[in-house]
């Protein structure tokens, strides 16, 4: 059954540190500098992990909750631009950089 955007509940929440350090790992593992993770909270607080989608939306997330992820996207390839024009770039630690909005 696929989401219907209009009717599911988005907001913004603190991942668990385990979790963050995970989808990280993930990303860097896949080659991903961006990717919209889908997760969903259970009851029990546990969190399922359906997919990372290197080309996700987020422009329904950020109208929703507020969050500035334009921006901070925009932020992320200019930085990763700049750090490709310098020989001894850190392209990891750029991108690694947490979100000016992120909760928490």
């Amino acid at each position: 059954m696929r989401m219907v955007v209009d009717e599911a509940r988005v907001r913004p929440v603190t991942l668990p540190p385990a979790l963050t350090a995970g989808l990280l790992r993930l990303m860097r593992r896949l080659g991903l500098v961006y990717g919209a993770v889908d997760l969903r909270r259970r009851p029990d607080g546990s969190y399922v992990f359906f997919e990372v989608n290197p080309a996700g939306q987020w422009l329904f997330v950020e109208e929703r909750t507020g969050m500035p992820i334009s921006s901070e996207v925009a932020a992320l390839l200019s930085r990763l631009d700049a750090d490709a024009r310098e020989p001894d770039g850190d392209r990891e630690r750029l991108a690694a950089r947490p979100l000016a909005g992120s909760p928490g």
